[in-house]
């Protein structure tokens, strides 16, 4: 059931059911629907992909002292008043004696590895060592817009895929646009052809900083380091660590239908995509073999613990053929899933969720370990699955929008769709041992019990966008008053705050990652405590919504200028587990500290002109909340797991988001006088 205050308001209501789309028919045509957005997608830049790069502002390491002060703000609202004052006696110690010792020895390293940031090396490792399956855990999703010009799976799949040759064709000549953070006015002169001219001509030692001071810091130029992961790229399971495998190029791609893997050429020796007509006729050859899908379908190995598909690797490269089938699956473009078994219907009951669903948990017909993968719906619909240990979400956005743009605005009336192959398709054949195959097996019941116990709900939050009046005059933005909601949303569900985590791209720094916004904060509780209260009058709860999204405010910006504590204090444990793993500085075994870093509620924006919806897993015991802010309209995709999850399942929890945010909308809508 919904909760919501008794005042709210038409322009903010909701419908009873979030997540009956069809109540909604027009705004989800229109959500759906995609047009081309960037006419300039895949065009040559004046200025070289790569030569900002090596001139990009470095991450800074935040002084000490700083960090242990936002440390203990984001844990006050987190932990019991006895619990905190004992944390903050361990902080003192450790501002006073340990931390120092690990903030000069992390400051010595950063400043004799300049080519990177002190952040870079073990964030990656972070995600190489974990074991756990990747599919839901350790992966995101895309699902992109339709293409009304190509409304069925090869000649969606065929654009995209030449699309995808193409970008990847231009970053190896240098001739991809580089990528920029603009701020301000799209007309702005660091937009303009002039500018960009001059940056081209700036030598690369300093050209970043040029772009960036010189466009009063409208245009940021970002990292784009990830790229060379992006394409021809695979992450290799390893015993206690898997390993990024990258290979320079390729002319081919794997394409998976009906659980078989298939070998297509799809570009020259200098990266020169084929005609889609050729694309095209390729991948109808391969559905044209009807094939039966296999006894046991080896993408299942990909979804096992890592150590455990490690294993499993050995064992099969140990003949020939599988390990020269392993080697073409590596070194392959990217992945492409066909799956003419699946259709998406946002405005069918649950077809929403069931996308979701199907782009991040599906074991059959997939390759868990590539750096992503195409999968494209019978009726056309292209979904991006990301493998998250490479660090590449900017990167894959990019790439996404892009492909999307370029297949978008290019028309297929004219391709010829009786063109003949003017190469066969290769079908790869496995050699599976009979304990191999009892292997896929149990890797399969696995998987569909996790697809059993995965819980996603999909809600579409009408009347309210990017766009919005009301918003854009109290200089609020949709995320930061969505970040509030889900602490409203918890606590009405829960009556308490948990640690929550807002990924935040740092890739305006050199070899930036990623670093957590933490949207729990004593505004945000006060403002959730007073929202229950009976006596509290309209405009006390008004003034403490606006304080906590200032507060949001204050921390997004802390975080976007390289300052977060989750990196910091990251690094720092790290240092201190290479000095001595025995005995760790008592702050990273304080309870205080497990309770920041235990995430239970784990948030991302997934906005783009190229999207309609995604999203990703959570951790056992909370929600991932993806949401994606449109024009006239907000899209939240909950998942959580049922059984070791939280009490409320995915579609309570989207259903009270959805509340809770048109209660604060309405609030804000309130004047002075609480009318």
């Amino acid at each position: 059931m919904v909760m919501r205050c008794s005042f709210v308001s038409q322009s903010a209501a909701i419908p009873s059911n979030v997540g009956e789309w069809r109540l909604q028919e027009p705004l989800v045509r229109r959500l759906t629907t995609g047009v081309c957005t960037d006419s300039k997608a895949l065009h040559p830049c004046v200025i070289p992909t790569r030569h900002l790069q090596r001139s990009l502002f470095r991450l800074p390491v935040p002084q000490l002292k700083k960090t242990c002060r936002h440390y203990l703000d984001a844990v006050r609202p987190l932990v019991s008043p006895k619990q905190y004052s004992a944390t903050m006696k361990i902080v003192e110690g450790f501002q006073a004696r340990e931390g120092v010792l690990l903030q000069r020895e992390l400051q010595r390293t950063d400043s004799v590895n300049k080519h990177t940031s002190y952040i870079c090396a073990d964030w990656s490792d972070r995600y190489l060592m974990d074991r756990t399956p990747l599919p839901i855990n350790r992966n995101f999703c895309f699902i992109t817009r339709r293409d009304v010009d190509k409304p069925d799976m090869l000649t969606r799949a065929a654009f995209w895929i030449t699309s995808s040759v193409n970008f990847q064709r231009m970053y190896l000549n240098d001739t991809l646009r580089p990528d920029f953070m603009y701020v301000g006015s799209e007309n702005h002169y660091c937009r303009k052809d002039w500018f960009h001219r001059t940056v081209a001509l700036t030598p690369e030692y300093f050209s970043a900083k040029v772009a960036a001071i010189g466009s009063g810091f409208h245009a940021i130029p970002l990292d784009m380091s990830r790229y060379d992961y992006l394409m021809c790229s695979t992450r290799v399971p390893g015993v206690l660590r898997d390993e990024i495998r990258a290979f320079r190029t390729a002319t081919h791609i794997i394409v998976l239908y009906r659980g078989q893997q298939y070998v297509v050429t799809v570009a020259d020796k200098d990266c020169q995509p084929l005609p889609e007509a050729q694309v095209y006729a390729r991948l109808r050859a391969i559905t044209e073999m009807n094939p039966a899908p296999p006894v046991e379908d080896v993408g299942i190995f990909t979804t096992m613990d890592r150590t455990s598909w490690n294993a499993v690797r050995a064992d099969m490269m140990r003949h020939h053929v599988n390990q020269s089938n392993l080697e073409l699956i590596d070194s392959a473009l990217f992945i492409v899933s066909l799956d003419d078994d699946l259709t998406v219907d946002y405005l069918q009951d649950g077809g929403a969720s069931a996308a979701t669903r199907w782009m991040l948990s599906r074991g059959f017909n997939r390759w868990w370990d590539k750096s992503f993968g195409i999968i494209v719906s019978k009726d056309g619909v292209v979904g991006v699955n990301v493998e998250q240990s490479w660090g590449g979400s900017a990167a894959v956005k990019r790439y996404m929008e892009d492909a999307f743009n370029y297949s978008v605005m290019r028309s297929s009336k004219e391709m010829d769709r009786n063109a003949a192959p003017t190469e066969p398709v290769r079908q790869l054949l496995w050699r599976l041992t009979p304990d191999l195959q009892q292997r896929a097996a149990r890797a399969k019941l696995r998987m569909d019990e996790d697809v059993r116990r995965f819980d996603v709900y999909t809600s579409l939050f009408p009347n309210v966008g990017y766009d919005d009046a009301l918003l854009r005059g109290l200089h609020i933005l949709p995320d930061e008053l969505i970040q509030i909601a889900i602490q409203l949303a918890w606590w009405r569900l829960n009556k308490s705050t948990v640690s929550t985590c807002e990924c935040r791209s740092t890739t305006a720094y050199l070899r930036g990652c990623t670093d957590c916004v933490r949207s729990a904060t004593e505004e945000s509780q006060g403002f959730t405590m007073l929202m229950g209260s009976s006596s509290a009058s309209v405009i006390e709860k008004r003034n403490a919504l606006i304080s906590a999204v200032k507060r949001h405010k204050v921390n997004t910006k802390t975080v976007d200028t390289g300052y977060g504590i989750d990196c910091h204090l990251f690094a720092l444990r790290m240092v201190a587990e290479r000095r001595d793993p025995q005995h760790l500085p008592l702050l990273f075994l304080d309870p205080s500290y497990r309770t920041l870093c235990s995430n239970v509620l784990t948030t991302s924006s997934l906005s783009s002109n190229a999207v309609m919806g995604g999203g990703f897993g959570s951790v056992d015991e909370g929600y991932g909340v993806a949401y994606i802010v449109d024009s006239g309209c907000v899209v939240f995709n909950v998942s959580c797991w049922k059984g070791v999850g939280p009490v409320h399942s995915a579609a309570d929890f989207s259903q009270a988001v959805c509340a809770a945010f048109a209660d604060s909308y309405r609030l804000l809508e309130m004047n002075g006088n609480g009318k």
